[in-house]
């Protein structure tokens, strides 16, 4: 299994990190767009905000007539 983090040069990866608020791998399973926020030996992601620490979240859905149905209300909160 390969590590999946961020492909940039030198120590920009740990700076970055350190900036952002949080990071997620983003994949596709099926119909579902899905954003994981749980990190693991092999995925470098996480976020610092309770709702979204460890959690995989779909923020896009298709159906079979290629309707796509988006909703980023779990990750934008308030």
């Amino acid at each position: 299994m390969s590590e999946r983090g961020l492909d940039l040069v030198g120590k920009m990866p740990g700076i970055l990190c350190a900036k952002v608020d949080a990071i997620a791998y983003m994949y596709r399973d099926e119909k579902k767009t899905v954003l994981n926020f749980k990190s693991s030996e092999s995925l470098l992601v996480g976020a610092r905000s309770e709702h979204l620490k460890d959690k995989r979240i779909v923020v896009a859905e298709s159906n079979d007539k290629g309707e796509v149905k988006v909703s980023w209300s779990e990750i934008f909160i308030g």
